[in-house]
Order: C-alpha cells, then structure tokens, then sequence
C-alpha cells in the first residue's frame, strides 16, 4: 500500500511517481521541492552553537550562515521568481508590468 504517494507494480517491480508528485521532486520549476529540502539540513550545521544560545540566550549572526544559507535561498527561490515574477508578483500590481516594459523599452 502506498496511498498513491508513489506506484508499485509488483509484476515488473517498478516503482513510480504520479506526474504531478514526480513536479514536485523535478523539473525547473516553483513547485520542484528539492532546493527547500537541502535547506532544512543547514541548521544542523549551527547545532552546537545553537544549543549554547538556547542554555545561555543570545543568537547566531546572519553572517555564520553565509554563504550556504544565501545560496540555499537562492535555489529555493529562483523557480518561483523565473516562473512567477512577472505573471504572479509583478503582475498583481495594477500597471506596474506596463511601467517596467515602458522604462525597457526607453533605454
């Protein structure tokens, strides 16, 4: 039983992923989940310092988590704002793609 997360066939002994769970795990796009997943392990990184910071109070500085952490960001982003900057974010601001295509086309 997989609860349709993946495919079994059990005669061939392949697995499979449904299209849409296989987006999620692929693909060059804001829905692929794999640049969020090498994110989650980089506060592991910063265990022992966090541990003291939890006993003793204080913080860890941004800058201990550069540059992975600014990287990580990066590729956990860059699908969304490749596929989405201009339609999605931009887009939801009445003129503004309008006003950015204006000033483009001007210089």
């Amino acid at each position: 039983m997989t609860s349709g997360i993946y495919a079994h066939d059990p005669v061939s002994k392949r697995y499979g992923l449904p299209e849409a769970h296989a987006a999620l795990l692929g693909a060059d796009a804001a829905q692929n989940l794999c640049p969020v997943s090498r994110m989650v392990n980089h506060p592991g990184s910063h265990q022992a310092k966090l541990a003291g910071c939890l006993r003793a109070g204080g913080g860890i500085p941004y800058s201990a988590c550069r540059p992975v952490f600014a990287q990580r960001m990066d590729d956990a982003w860059r699908g969304v704002y490749d596929q989405q900057l201009v339609g999605g974010f931009i887009g939801v601001v009445d003129g503004l793609a309008d006003e950015a295509s204006s000033r483009r086309n001007t210089k």
